[in-house]
């Protein structure tokens, strides 16, 4: 009879817990609707957002049209472009490359394209991480900010003749970083030197049927296909459709096109295909272009995805994207764990380009803290910021003793290391 008792109690016990469990979860799913629907309503949003929590989404439709004459509706297999996350593609790509040793981030570019200015200068990785100097020619040259003026016929020479034309880098290599659409312009022209394949042939080959991704590919010489969305914006207190231009202009920068549930195929591709040293660097990216707006953000550790893709470039991302990421905030500090033993406490300093940076950990009342901000547990090494990225921090131990801490700012990896170790 007692023993009967007890696994009585054990079961109602589980049974209670579950039904917490799937009373937070349908609470949370709940909030992030509404916050979803209250500010794209308002905000007269035209286009489409996914948000998943917990690897499940619980966002995934449309608002506004699709279409000048306003007969189609945006939904979740609405086809957009999605200007600079497309980037995240092309990174993807040098980075395989260098995982399948085709290539070294310390390669330097003049080993596969002389015509750059100062390509013997520059390497890879410079590239990369926007740390190249090159001007930023879609930037500084007028007439790629305005697509009416760019209906002409172009090829990736005449791209580095655009660079070359500024006739010096902005920097030194490696000694700062600027953020330059430049970048990916020339790593575009890498990928295809090293492979013998059009970039558009590489990327559907490697990553977009690989991962599922039926809705996406590369626009070329037109930005107009049937069925996309049409761009629009306010100009001069007109509502203006973005015209048809070559989208060659943009080759590796920008002129990717993808629907909210592709980019989640992308989000899964890169959690069950990738190496870990590649997924962490492709978590989020943002991009505009006259038209249209976008913006791709995943912390794999919590299963948070956020996707937009928008058809009018006057909307602005960051009050949706900021109150998705504090509610999912409030909910995992409420859930935050105990820590037994402190084990990583203390101050680190880490050397980049030159500057020493500082960093505090301290620990409190079983929890650790970044700054005087609570961190979110993860696992015994893993941790998370409470700002409205989830900077990922990992602590580790050396084979030497030393306590290092890595921080993961939305791909830009910095290792610190515990002073007095």
């Amino acid at each position: 009879m007692l023993v009967m008792v007890r696994v009585l109690k054990v079961f109602i016990t589980s049974v209670f817990v579950l039904l917490l469990c799937c009373k937070s979860g349908h609470n949370s799913s709940n909030s992030l609707n509404s916050i979803t629907d209250n500010i794209c309503i308002l905000g007269n949003f035209s286009g489409s957002v996914l948000v998943a929590f917990r690897d499940s989404i619980v966002v995934n439709r449309g608002y506004g049209f699709s279409d000048k004459d306003k007969t189609v509706v945006n939904g979740k297999k609405t086809i957009y472009p999605i200007a600079s996350v497309t980037k995240l593609f092309v990174k993807q790509a040098i980075l395989d490359l260098v995982y399948k040793d085709s290539i070294s981030l310390n390669s330097k570019l003049s080993d596969y394209i002389n015509s750059v200015m100062y390509a013997k200068d520059i390497n890879i990785g410079d590239l990369i991480h926007h740390q190249s100097g090159l001007p930023d020619i879609h930037n500084r040259i007028a007439r790629y900010d305005n697509p009416w003026a760019l209906d002409y016929s172009i090829e990736p020479d005449d791209l580095i003749d655009s660079i070359n034309s500024f006739g010096e880098l902005d920097f030194a290599p490696g000694n700062r970083t600027a953020y330059s659409n430049s970048n990916y312009l020339i790593l575009a022209r890498v990928i295809e030197v090293i492979t013998g394949k059009l970039l558009d042939v590489y990327l559907q080959e490697t990553i977009f049927t690989t991962f599922g991704m039926v809705n996406t590919g590369l626009y070329g010489d037109h930005s107009h296909i049937k069925g996309h969305a049409r761009g629009f914006s306010t100009i001069r207190g007109n509502v203006t459709y973005t015209p048809d231009f070559n989208f060659n202009n943009f080759r590796g920068s920008g002129n990717a096109y993808s629907t909210t549930t592709d980019m989640f195929s992308y989000y899964s591709g890169c959690k069950d295909f990738l190496p870990k040293d590649i997924s962490e660097q492709i978590t989020q990216h943002s991009g505009l272009y006259t038209g249209y707006r976008s913006y791709y953000k995943a912390v794999p550790e919590i299963g948070l995805v956020i996707i937009i893709l928008s058809n009018n470039s006057d909307f602005t991302h960051e009050r949706l994207t900021e109150s998705i990421t504090e509610q999912v905030k409030e909910i995992l500090l409420r859930e935050n764990c105990d820590i037994a033993k402190d084990c990583y406490s203390g101050n680190y300093t880490a050397t980049v380009n030159g500057r020493i940076l500082s960093a505090d950990i301290t620990f409190n009342s079983c929890r650790y803290l970044y700054s005087g901000n609570e961190l979110i547990y993860i696992d015994n090494n893993t941790f998370l910021m409470t700002n409205s990225g989830f900077t990922k921090i990992t602590f580790n131990i050396t084979n030497n003793g030393d306590n290092v801490m890595t921080v993961n700012d939305n791909g830009i990896i910095i290792r610190f290391s515990k002073t007095g170790n």
